[in-house]
Parts: C-alpha cells; sequence; structure tokens
C-alpha cells in the first residue's frame, strides 16, 4: 500500500487526525451485541438432557464387582531379613572398571609406547595375554592407581600404599620398557 491510500483510509476512520463519535459509537454497539443472552435456550437445553442422561445411566448400570487379593503371611524362619543391610564388605563388592584394575600392578607389564603429536599412549600386557592401550588419567592396578605420567620407553602410576588394611601414603610406581632381548 502507498502512502497515499494509507492516508486516505486514515482521514475515513480518523477525520482530521481525531476519531469521531460515530466510530466511536458504532465500536461501542457492535461489542454490546456480543454480550446478549439469544441463542442460548438450546445450549441450556442441550446440556440438561445431557446431565439427565448421565444420571439415569448411573443408576441403571450395575456396579462393579471389585476382587480383593488374598492376603499372604511371610513366615521368615531363618530366612534372612530382606532390609537388614548385608555381609558384604566394600572390598569385595568392589567391581573393575576395566581389566586392568583387576591384576596389582607388579603383574603388568609395559610392551611398548606410541607418541602422536603431545599425546603418548602406552601398551600394557595383562597376565591374560591381552594387550591393552592406557595413558594419563587411566586407572591401573588393583589398589586404584591413576597413571600420572606417560613418556617414550616409561609409565608412572601413583597408588595408596595400604598396610595392615590401613591406607599409608601415596606412592609412584614406575613400569618401564624391557629390552626384547631380556
Amino acid at each position: 500500500m502507498n502512502s497515499s491510500k494509507t492516508n486516505r483510509l486514515i482521514d475515513w476512520f480518523f477525520p482530521g487526525g481525531r476519531l469521531t463519535r460515530g466510530v466511536i459509537m458504532l465500536c461501542l454497539c457492535l461489542s454490546l451485541v456480543g454480550c446478549g443472552r439469544g441463542g442460548a435456550d438450546d445450549l441450556d437445553k442441550f446440556l440438561s438432557d445431557t446431565r439427565k442422561k448421565a444420571n439415569e445411566s448411573a443408576k441403571n448400570e450395575p456396579k462393579p464387582i471389585v476382587k480383593l487379593p488374598r492376603p499372604v503371611s511371610y513366615k521368615a524362619g531363618r530366612l534372612a531379613n530382606p532390609f537388614a543391610p548385608s555381609g558384604v564388605t566394600p572390598a569385595s563388592q568392589k567391581t573393575a572398571a576395566s581389566p586392568l584394575q583387576a591384576y596389582p600392578i607388579n603383574m603388568l607389564r609395559l610392551i611398548g609406547t606410541v607418541t602422536d603429536g603431545l599425546v603418548t599412549i602406552a601398551y600394557i600386557l595383562a597376565p591374560d595375554k591381552k594387550v591393552y592401550t592406557v595413558s594419563k588419567g587411566d586407572l591401573l592396578g588393583d589398589r586404584g592407581g591413576i597413571i600420572i605420567l606417560v613418556q617414550p620407553g616409561r609409565l608412572n602410576v601413583m597408588e595408596q600404599d595400604i598396610e595392615d588394611g590401613k591406607q599409608g601414603m601415596q606412592r609412584v610406581i614406575t613400569l618401564e620398557l624391557k629390552d626384547s632381548q631380556q
């Protein structure tokens, strides 16, 4: 729409830039027409008929028969209390997240390292005769050791030193690449 058509439309609704009383009165009358009650009689009749039918059908329908379950008694006798704490200790509950956490570090052997840019990965031979790849931050050994350094030819693991069931100081264990002639 160009500006001259827009101006003519505005002048028709707003002559001289102001709303005329006629336009205001027309809008008010049109808005009040929707508030009338005419034509709602059929709606009221429909709602009352529907309510009557619902009440009649509820009175005529037989009530459902609900069968209650038979009670069962629990006679434990010598059975264990299912709510009591079990006799399993946390150490025996410990499961290895990787196979390398199932073996002591002294049973694991470093067989190679590969450096790609700034990252060095190590290859570990486990007692199950499988080769695993590890890198800095991985867990190693059955005492929760963490790999803190991987360099070409060597690997450092920090683990808790446990004596007589008590956790002691942390120690660093170094695995070094052995010569292939040995």
